[in-house]
């Protein structure tokens, strides 16, 4: 079963696609782009399926429970301290575990740099899953991006623009 609705305390951080695309024609901001980042805590029902892939590259970190990630028709278990490394254009499913739901830190990137990133991780189509040696160092990363963005959604901030819906969102306080 996958939720439609979002994640008590969740972050998610969608960059508006019309910013993306002028970052990519930038000399610096072209090599990487962030486009979506977040957190979905203690995530229950949480999946995916995307039959086509996605446009970007995603990476997911698993901080706490576990969950699983299918590619090429082979399902891979995902536990705490591990991350999922999904190319652009992969075909793939991934959900959370019923009985430990995953933490899940995250961010779909695009730009020049994004296959050497990819190839220097060591993932691949065929082992999509790795173990971080310092987790806690990836998580500081992806919640320092996302801190960023959900400030550049204030008008002040470099891709907010005054009349332009925030592009992140929070669950708080928290549902039940």
């Amino acid at each position: 079963m996958t939720i439609s609705e979002g994640f008590a305390s969740e972050r998610l951080c969608v960059v508006p696609r019309p910013e993306v695309a002028l970052a990519l024609t930038r000399p610096v901001t072209r090599r990487l782009v962030v486009t979506d980042a977040g957190m979905f805590p203690e995530a229950r029902g949480h999946g995916r399926a995307r039959g086509h892939g996605a446009r970007e590259a995603i990476v997911m970190v698993c901080a706490r429970g576990a969950g699983w990630v299918q590619v090429e028709g082979r399902r891979y278990g995902v536990g705490a301290g591990e991350a999922v490394v999904l190319p652009p254009g992969v075909p793939h499913r991934y959900g959370a575990s019923p009985a430990a739901p995953w933490t899940l830190w995250w961010c779909h990137l695009r730009g020049a740099d994004l296959a050497e990133l990819l190839e220097a991780t060591g993932a691949s189509v065929e082992r999509p899953v790795i173990a971080l040696h310092r987790p806690e160092r990836v998580i500081g990363l992806i919640d320092e991006v996302v801190t960023a963005l959900e400030g550049a959604r204030r008008p002040h901030g470099s891709w907010r623009r005054p009349g332009r819906r925030g592009a992140c969102s929070h669950r708080w306080p928290p549902t039940a």
